[in-house]
């Protein structure tokens, strides 16, 4: 008898002590869904979401979701009518008639062909928001599981913990159209390109060697049609067309050398601009990571290039000499040529930015390494624009041709725009 009142009273007083709640009910959170506000989607589907959002949060243990038959008891009690409450002063007004510490306000928005659910938890004592989330889906069948995982992801903030999110299973971008062709301009750099000189070797003859290192650039337009095989695996062909190649130095070389009784003298002198032209085709095959709104991709290639450079104007004089008496002398300008196919391979990386499902912005940085083969092949003398006095002796009716150029690798930078057609 005595133990049954001791556990009497000490069940009044634990009752006293949670003002009539079980205990644990006193560290959780209560909170109030209102309607979501409908843009552009029906009343129904936006209501839809409010339900939704309410099953998932009552099943988590840390807040106590406010019933949406009693939320409807107490307004109507009070005479405030739910329908137009989205705002947050709103809001936080009906929160404090239902005693609610959280009120949770969202809406449902179509833009395009997707459809956004976005949700704030507004603190109704302090009338801030406290957390805020969206979640993006293109069917309406998968509105269900966009709540859900949108509801979690506001439990985690509200709570601290980290519950396990739903698998999303759904798109949340339009499908982009898998054949484009992608137009862009492209400026390629290349160091230490090897060109060729005039220059007198020990034993008095001029010779054509490679000078001094140059940095070279480029410009091209290239024009990619595209198909993407999958979301993550795609091919593409690149066709260009190669405006310019232009040499960054501006040097001279002076030579004289002394044989016999004979003195030769060489002015080389590296300005101007190579008139080149070119064209190119190159297979890549594409790999994708997709993001929302981005599309990075990872490509190699091989592909072959023809080449043709025919003018560098770099001006030269020579004077050969017999003690002060000049027996030939020639002034006048050479040009660089370079005519054939030119094999080469490729590496690129770039990201896409999505404007519409029709167009992407692009940019593309990569490399091309052509093997087997020179930028420049040789130097050879212009018929126009020279003039000499005196017969040529044999150094100058014979010259050798001792360079050896080469193609190293060319580093580029690209944007442009890509046209999703189908």
């Amino acid at each position: 008898m005595i133990t049954s009142r001791v556990l009497l009273f000490t069940l009044l007083a634990v009752m006293i002590a949670s003002n009539g709640r079980p205990v644990n009910a006193q560290d959780k959170m209560s909170i109030a869904i209102l309607d979501f506000e409908a843009n552009d989607v029906s009343i129904f589907a936006a209501k839809a979401i409010s339900e939704f959002i309410s099953i998932e949060m009552a099943k988590k243990q840390d807040i106590t979701v406010i019933e949406r038959a009693q939320m409807k008891a107490i307004l109507d009690e009070q005479g405030f009518q739910q329908t137009g409450c989205t705002d947050q002063a709103c809001a936080v007004k009906l929160g404090k008639l239902l005693s609610a510490q959280k009120i949770l306000i969202g809406s449902l928005t179509k833009t395009g062909n997707a459809r956004v659910v976005s949700a704030k938890v507004v603190d109704v004592t302090t009338s801030k928001i406290d957390f805020a989330e969206s979640e993006k889906c293109l069917k309406e069948e998968d509105l269900e599981l966009a709540s859900r995982i949108l509801a979690v992801k506001l439990i985690n903030q509200i709570s601290g913990k980290n519950y396990s999110i739903p698998s999303r299973t759904y798109q949340q971008d339009e499908e982009r159209n898998r054949f484009s062709i992608n137009m862009a301009l492209r400026y390629g750099m290349m160091h230490n390109v090897k060109l060729p000189s005039l220059e007198i070797s020990n034993d008095g003859m001029v010779t054509k060697k490679a000078t001094k290192a140059s940095d070279v650039s480029s410009l091209s337009l290239v024009v990619s049609p595209a198909f993407q095989i999958s979301n993550i695996f795609g091919i593409a062909l690149d066709f260009k067309y190669l405006f310019s190649i232009d040499p960054k130095m501006a040097s001279s070389i002076y030579q004289n050398k002394t044989v016999g009784s004979e003195q030769i003298f060489v002015y080389f002198q590296h300005r101007g601009r190579i008139a080149s032209k070119g064209y190119g085709v190159c297979i890549n095959p594409i790999i994708f990571y997709n993001l929302s709104g981005f599309s990075f991709h990872l490509s190699t290639g091989m592909g072959l290039d023809y080449i043709i450079i025919d003018e560098y104007a770099p001006y030269y004089s020579f004077d050969h000499r017999i003690g002060s008496t000049s027996i030939y002398s020639q002034n006048g300008y050479q040009k660089y040529s370079s005519y054939g196919y030119k094999p080469f391979c490729k590496a690129e990386t770039g990201v896409a930015v999505y404007m519409s499902r029709f167009v992407e912005i692009a940019f593309a940085v990569g490399i091309n390494y052509h093997f087997a083969s020179e930028l420049v092949t040789d130097i050879k003398l212009r018929n126009d624009g020279t003039s000499s006095t005196g017969s040529p002796p044999q150094s100058w009716k014979s010259i050798k041709n001792n360079y050896k150029g080469n193609y190293p690798p060319e580093y580029y930078i690209q944007g442009g725009l890509n046209f999703r057609l189908f």
